[in-house]
């Protein structure tokens, strides 16, 4: 406040709405272009409170609200796209993001900072679909607490740093553990379909000379040694998969 009047954009600093009333007293005004003396010594202070909608939509313009309903909208979204099928996190995040871009419309939005923010979304979208070992995410993370920093134009409507520090640890923490997830189910060997046979251990049924049959998993397999003859009872392990056909090796003694 003693900014604002230091920078003149306020005249009056008053601590509550008497002390207000009375300073305003023989002040002048314009009123349809014509100088009015205000007269409001005795004036009856009448309170009209907001209803419930009003005072939510008002809630929502303060711009630590409107910043974190705009971040965790777009986590939310982020989280259904790469987890779809539960319909909460997006509801959620759709929510959110429509409450935030009421609050932004409000508010005097800086543009460069609100594409710093988008910004900084897509590259920790892009190191989750093609890992970069944190290269992007970190990236991400950086316009994202810059871009946050000077997201409103004015100076009096400013997010807190320390939520968007906060907020941008916190994000980077998230989009980190998504990507972990993704390496490791990159790295993980195949367990569904045939490329999830090779490696798997079974038992011949025939004699493989080189072709015979083998039990796997409770199924009977036409295959083919690789190397040598394999007698029946023997062990084996699938190296190569050829549409319905296995190529195996042996690997141990018969089974008993």
């Amino acid at each position: 406040e003693e900014e604002a009047s230091e920078l003149g954009v306020i005249d009056i600093l008053a601590a509550d709405l008497p002390t207000l009333v009375e300073e305003l007293d023989g002040r002048e005004a314009l009123l349809a272009d014509e100088p009015v003396t205000l007269d409001t010594q005795g004036a009856t202070i009448n309170r009209l409170p907001m209803n419930s909608i009003e005072g939510f939509l008002h809630t929502i313009t303060d711009p630590n609200i409107a910043f974190l309903l705009m971040t965790l909208g777009l986590n939310a979204l982020i989280f259904e796209l790469s987890q779809p099928g539960g319909y909460l996190a997006g509801i959620i995040g759709a929510i959110c993001l429509v409450l935030a871009l009421f609050s932004l419309g409000v508010l005097s939005v800086n543009w460069t900072g609100l594409i710093f923010v988008g910004l900084a979304f897509v590259l920790l979208i892009a190191d989750v679909k093609a890992p970069t070992h944190g290269i992007l995410s970190g990236l991400g993370v950086g316009s994202f607490i810059l871009g946050s920093m000077i997201l409103f134009s004015s100076p009096f409507a400013q997010v807190s740093i320390t939520l968007v520090v906060v907020v941008g640890a916190m994000t980077g923490i998230f989009f980190a553990f998504v990507v972990a997830k993704v390496v490791g189910i990159h790295r993980r060997k195949p367990t569904t379909g045939l490329e999830g046979l090779l490696g798997e251990m079974a038992v011949a049924r025939t004699d493989l000379d080189p072709q015979g049959t083998v039990f796997l998993k409770g199924e009977l397999w036409q295959a083919v040694a690789v190397e040598g003859t394999v007698r029946k009872g023997e062990q084996v392990e699938v190296k190569n998969v050829e549409g319905f056909l296995l190529r195996v090796k042996k690997v141990g003694a018969p089974s008993e």
